[in-house]
């Protein structure tokens, strides 16, 4: 679920929850978590509760809480009553898109959400494009989870399994690369979903920062070991330390090395936080070097 949340082009966020389970306060934490990562994100969110037949349905029995922070959708399974508002709802906004030619950026990125080899057509990568645009013909770097670099070219590209000479910021689509480095025998078993096509060799870090806003956040101990997931990255960390500055937690860690591109071009981004109790945090991640 963390992978997909922070490696995916998110366009909105559903939660679906059970009439009968309203008052599990598992499913209060999971509200509260999504509500926290909608705004992190940037996008919309909405739930939708269902099986509204199987209880005396009555709005005011359901968390007031929950309808001043996001909407709320009530669907009966038998009577189809509420689908209707559904549709409503995803036909209400526009799904943001951030498609540019920034041919002249000097950091082009694709994330890798899953590597194939197919048969007597090779690797084939699919991702989406944080920054940049790819071509075919690109000699690109690809970065794998261990900071090995390759030097690969673009062989063809494909959006919806669609030929297609290029692949823009913003966009979600298919590489074919091939490796041009004749020494690299250990290339594909390195390949896989950690992995990053790049125009620039970029620096590891390991001396993190998370900046947590909510209130209702419990932060780990110091020297506690945690799980962060971080684009399409899971690393481990040691948290250092916890500073609490008016309203906002932060979380001072260190990690063996991670490649993190974004930070490279980009104030924050976007990580979330598994503590060894199976606690779930949401923040802001910056880099102290």
């Amino acid at each position: 679920i963390y992978f997909g949340l922070l490696s995916h082009k998110i366009d909105v966020m559903v939660m679906v929850i059970n009439a009968t389970e309203i008052e599990n306060l598992d499913v209060h934490i999971d509200i509260d978590f999504y509500y926290e990562m909608s705004r992190l994100l940037d996008v919309p969110a909405v739930v939708v509760i269902t099986h509204i037949d199987h209880i005396d349905y009555n709005k005011e029995i359901f968390p007031l809480e929950w309808h001043n922070k996001l909407p709320v959708i009530y669907v009966n399974n038998i009577s189809g009553d509420g689908y209707d508002k559904i549709v409503r709802y995803f036909s209400s906004f526009n799904i943001k898109k951030n498609m540019s030619n920034t041919a002249d950026d000097k950091c082009h990125l694709f994330t890798v959400i899953e590597s194939y080899f197919i048969p007597d057509t090779g690797i084939v990568l699919s991702g989406n494009v944080d920054k940049g645009n790819f071509k075919i013909g690109d000699k690109v770097y690809l970065a794998d989870y261990n900071n090995n670099y390759f030097n690969v070219v673009v062989k063809s590209i494909h959006k919806k399994q669609i030929d297609s000479s290029i692949l823009y910021q913003g966009e979600t689509g298919c590489l074919r690369i091939t490796c041009e480095d004749p020494d690299a025998s250990n290339f594909d078993v390195n390949i896989d979903k950690h992995s990053i096509i790049t125009t620039l060799k970029h620096t590891p870090m390991s001396d993190l920062m998370m900046i947590i806003y909510n209130s209702f956040s419990v932060p780990p101990q110091a020297k506690q070991q945690c799980l962060l997931y971080v684009g399409n990255m899971i690393t481990a960390i040691i948290v250092d330390k916890i500073e609490y500055v008016d309203s906002i937690i932060k979380i001072i860690m260190t990690c063996n090395p991670v490649l993190i591109p974004k930070l490279s071009y980009s104030d924050y981004v976007v990580g979330i936080l598994k503590t060894e109790s199976e606690y779930v945090i949401s923040g802001k991640i910056y880099s102290r070097s």
